[in-house]
């Protein structure tokens, strides 16, 4: 600030010392005409007791708070004719904002003047006057933008590397490793650059970047596409519902469509081709994360899909698991427990079901099948004989749901190969059984229920 400046702001102070509360005789309080609520009551009206009413607990507890506000006398309102234009208010802060040093001056004489008319007081030792940074909130505020305090973050940054297994405590922990280290310098990195909205000014031209898929669309708003660093004013993500992933596919909705483009010319906007990446990037990365886990890519017809599969039965129960492994090396394990008595034949059977029907969920066209169980394998490419009932039943049964691959092999691998596998999860698993009884009742393969 140039002598002049300092002066001025000096000149104010001094006019204006009234304002501050020096000492705590100088804390008079609002006027009760100003701070206290009267209720438009008829004077002549009589008193009527009315009858206790009961409300549920969460309509008392609605109903307290409302009561507790309109206690409150909440002085801010006063100053709604200055919030957004040159005064900011956060609870029991004031920030008073300018963009030039003239307008500064001014700003600051209409908020005593308010301050002045309703009595207030300001504490002299929480006021800062003509600064151009300041910590306000937790954050270092500039003409660079908004910045994080160092004083908030210090314990992070200064935080000491584990010198002892014991510091670490976790069970199982090998040490302090470079993954450990490399952790902690992306939290303390994190922490330093927060991602942190801007404000657009007035009659700015805002530009919006689209991402939109099968299963989520995006948008993420810039003020400026070819700036160093883009700050965005507003993001949204959401995940589209079953329902809206095809609403657009219904022919009786092209004349809605027409309306709502009609709607849309009234806001000026104007497509162009995408020639920013930094904003486009943003708007790809939200859109990534958006998607839902109930949602997964159809496969390729020259996608090939692996199925490893174990059975096993005990005395305690019969269990299954499975692998699925997809052409990118994405691995989907499950073990299931099986809510009837198998022998260990049926539980292979049963293992290679759940798994073709998993396949099947996952659009899956191409499928390795791999199987300890010699019996199995030689069943379905049709080398052995199934004399057992049961087994002739599961084997149609598996036969058919091959059907609805495109191309399909089976192949016997050793035991040890699959030992990877468990039916027999720590916890219990997942009751598959009356499901699988509904379907093999369906295609004639009606299985006893054990007590």
């Amino acid at each position: 600030m140039t002598q002049e400046e300092t002066q001025s702001i000096q000149d104010i102070l001094r006019s204006n010392h009234d304002i501050f509360a020096w000492t705590h005789s100088d804390m008079k309080g609002i006027h009760p005409s100003i701070a206290s609520h009267k209720l438009n009551v008829f004077p002549a009206a009589r008193p009527i007791r009315q009858k206790i009413r009961r409300f549920h607990p969460d309509r008392q507890r609605v109903i307290q708070m409302k009561l507790t506000n309109c206690w409150k006398p909440d002085s801010s309102e006063r100053y709604l004719i200055r919030i957004g234009r040159s005064v900011e208010v956060y609870i029991d802060d004031i920030v008073v904002k300018s963009k030039t040093r003239e307008q500064h001056i001014l700003h600051l004489q209409e908020v005593f003047y308010l301050l002045r008319k309703y009595d207030m007081k300001l504490n002299p030792s929480k006021c800062a006057f003509g600064v151009s940074a300041g910590k306000f909130l937790g954050f270092m505020v500039s003409q660079r933008g908004i910045e994080v305090s160092p004083d908030q973050v210090k314990a992070v940054m200064e935080t000491l590397l584990p010198g002892t297994k014991r510091t670490i405590r976790k069970a199982g922990t090998q040490g302090w490793t470079d993954n450990c280290q490399n952790a902690l310098e992306r939290i303390k990195h994190c922490l330093m650059h927060p991602p942190i909205l801007s404000s657009p000014m007035p009659k700015e031209k805002l530009y919006m970047y689209l991402a939109v898929s099968e299963w989520a669309i995006s948008a993420v708003l810039f003020p400026l596409p070819f700036a160093k660093e883009q700050k965005p004013v507003y993001y949204v993500s959401r995940a589209l519902a079953d329902v809206e992933t095809s609403i657009l596919h219904k022919p009786d909705l092209t004349g809605r469509m027409l309306q709502w483009a009609i709607e849309l010319s009234e806001f000026g906007i104007e497509f162009q081709p995408r020639l920013s990446k930094k904003g486009q990037v943003m708007a790809d990365f939200v859109l990534e994360y958006s998607r839902r886990p109930d949602q997964h890519h159809e496969s390729g017809e020259q996608e090939w899909w692996t199925l490893r599969v174990d059975g096993a039965s005990r005395s305690s129960g019969s269990g299954v698991g499975l692998l699925l492994q997809s052409p990118t090396g994405e691995h989907l394990e499950q073990a299931i427990r099986l809510g009837f008595s198998a022998s260990n034949n049926e539980a292979e059977y049963e293992a290679i079901l759940s798994g073709l029907d998993l396949a099947l969920a996952l659009s899956v066209s191409k499928l390795r099948i791999y199987s300890d169980s010699q019996l199995v394998v030689r069943h379905v490419q049709k080398e052995y004989e199934a004399k057992d009932s049961r087994m002739a039943r599961y084997l149609a049964k598996v036969r058919s749901t091959l059907q609805q691959f495109t191309e399909w092999t089976i192949e016997k691998i050793k035991r040890a190969d699959n030992g990877a596998l468990t039916p027999w999860p720590n916890i219990s698993g997942q009751e598959l059984y009356p499901k699988i009884l509904n379907e093999r009742t369906k295609s004639g393969c009606k299985l006893p229920v054990s007590p």
